[in-house]
């Protein structure tokens, strides 16, 4: 059964930080199970992804060839995502996979995530903005109880 879905966009001056997305398990379960994917994975301006390249090498005090600038390529966007419980922290996954399904039980969970009672109460999703160098990333979590 369902117990949360969300939908939301972030932009690069979003970058760099951690929103909290709270939810509710109304009665205790054996498992959370969690999908989660965010879009576009790949930066796909090609000159504004040179540019931010140029930029960051500039910052340490390189001038960098046109070649290395290139060699960089391609930049990609890193959403991660953590699930905080009633009782503490549940687990992270901070992967760079763009697209991706986890669980959370008492017996097993998936790596990142601690085997822990899934317990009635407020829980919350976490993603944090590591890079969003698109204008614009679509973030999605479906959030299941067995």
């Amino acid at each position: 059964m369902i117990v949360y879905r969300l939908e939301t966009e972030f932009c690069p001056r979003m970058t760099s930080n951690h929103f909290r997305f709270p939810f509710a398990v109304k009665k205790p379960c054996t498992c959370l199970r969690i999908f989660y994917r965010y879009t576009p994975k790949v930066l796909q301006n090609t000159t504004e992804a040179l540019s931010l390249i140029k930029q960051c090498y500039l910052r340490y005090g390189i001038d960098a060839l046109p070649v290395q600038i290139r060699n960089e390529l391609p930049l990609h966007n890193l959403i991660t995502l953590s699930i905080d419980s009633p009782l503490g922290l549940a687990g992270t996954a901070h992967r760079h996979a763009n697209q991706a399904e986890y669980f959370i039980g008492l017996e097993e969970a998936s790596p990142g995530f601690n085997k822990t009672e899934i317990v009635s109460g407020d829980w919350a999703v976490v993603l944090s903005t590591h890079a969003v160098l698109s204008e614009k990333v679509k973030a999605e979590v479906e959030i299941y109880v067995d």
